[in-house]
């Protein structure tokens, strides 16, 4: 009975300082100070060889922060992220003693994943799956440089260890060094003096687009407009061809009408005569008046025609040059493109002369 009751108040006692035990006071946490560096000195908790640019041979890649505002067991988490953005590896931290506030969480390069995927790489702080801050790790692949200084210590394991020697050959590396941080910082400013390039030839380029894109409207506009201008003298073409046409018809027109003209005239001459009944000798001169109209008319028509021997044909003008042709068209007054072939120039002056061979027929 005694040991169930020693049992209830150990159970009570237990409950009752639970809370005490699981719940902490929620606190404001704040970054103090968060950097990147190669290491941490594990008396100080400080820093070592801070910095955000690393080589592929480095050993590791550290988060060192200080924050204040943490209470005891609040989970403290820095997650790395590949260039790609991908979740590499997470490491959470417990919170043991709040007044500490420094602490840091680091990635292994050398030998791991990072070596082989050179970039910019993301370190990302949450407290409490909150998310806090985050820095940049830049690694760079320069295995010719872990070449040239395994080359100069595998020349140095050769050398004598005399002292002088050893100097020699330490300040020779040094030297290497030197350069090569150099000749990094010159392929850097090559670099970025390559990528300004490139943006003056994309904006030549991109000048280069819209002076083509307005010249091809140019030209399309100027075919649309000679399109048009040749529509037109094609139909002036077909104007001036009509006209011609028509003044050959009232042309035509105007002789029957004076051949009539001269037929009345002679008739009215001949019944004249007969009306007045004069001497035989008298009759027979009406004859030859009637006659003289006659070949009067014959005459006129005569002097519009124009004799078949003074047109062209088609064998004559085969014979020509171009410039020949095209003198004979403006003679006529007959329009022909400047770029005409020889063959399109003579059928415009057969079509010319058509009207001229029907009515000689």
């Amino acid at each position: 009975m005694r040991g169930k009751t020693v049992a209830k108040i150990l159970l009570l006692i237990i409950l009752l300082s639970a809370p005490s035990i699981s719940l902490f006071e929620a606190n404001s946490s704040e970054v103090v100070e968060h950097l990147i560096c190669g290491g941490v000195e594990p008396l100080s908790r400080g820093p070592l060889g801070v910095g955000e640019i690393f080589f592929t041979h480095n050993v590791a890649a550290y988060y060192w922060f200080n924050m204040t505002g943490l209470s005891y067991g609040e989970a403290v988490r820095v997650d790395w992220y590949s260039p790609e953005g991908y979740l590499y590896s997470s490491e959470t931290i417990y919170v043991e003693d709040p007044q500490v506030g420094v602490y840091w969480s680091h990635m292994d390069i050398d030998g791991d994943f990072p070596s082989t995927n050179p970039g910019v790489w993301t370190a990302r702080l949450y407290v409490s799956e909150e998310y806090i801050d985050s820095l940049e790790v830049e690694i760079i692949d320069y295995d010719l440089l872990v070449e040239g200084i395994q080359g100069l210590v595998n020349q140095i394991d050769d050398l004598s260890v005399d002292l002088s020697s050893l100097s020699q050959s330490y300040y020779s590396l040094q030297e290497n060094y030197t350069t090569t941080v150099l000749e990094l910082s010159s392929i850097q400013l090559n670099y970025y003096l390559l990528q300004l390039e490139h943006s003056n030839l994309q904006a030549e380029y991109d000048l280069l687009t819209d002076t083509y894109d307005i010249l091809a409207q140019q030209y399309s506009n100027l075919t649309e407009a000679y399109q048009e201008f040749s529509e037109t003298y094609l139909s002036i073409q077909a104007n001036y061809l009509s006209t011609l046409n028509s003044l050959i018809q009232t042309r035509n027109m105007l002789y029957g009408v004076s051949v009539l003209a001269a037929i009345f005239f002679i008739t009215t001459v001949f019944f004249a005569l007969l009306s007045r009944r004069r001497q035989p000798a008298r009759r027979e001169e009406a004859p030859t008046t009637e006659e003289a109209v006659k070949e009067e008319v014959e005459e006129a028509e005569e002097a519009e025609e124009v004799p078949e021997e003074d047109l062209f044909n088609e064998e004559d003008l085969n014979k020509l040059t171009r410039s020949d042709l095209k003198e004979i068209l403006d003679e006529i007054g007959v329009g022909y493109r400047s770029k005409a072939r020889k063959a399109e120039l003579i059928e415009l002056i057969l079509e010319a002369q058509e009207p001229l061979r029907n009515e000689n027929a």
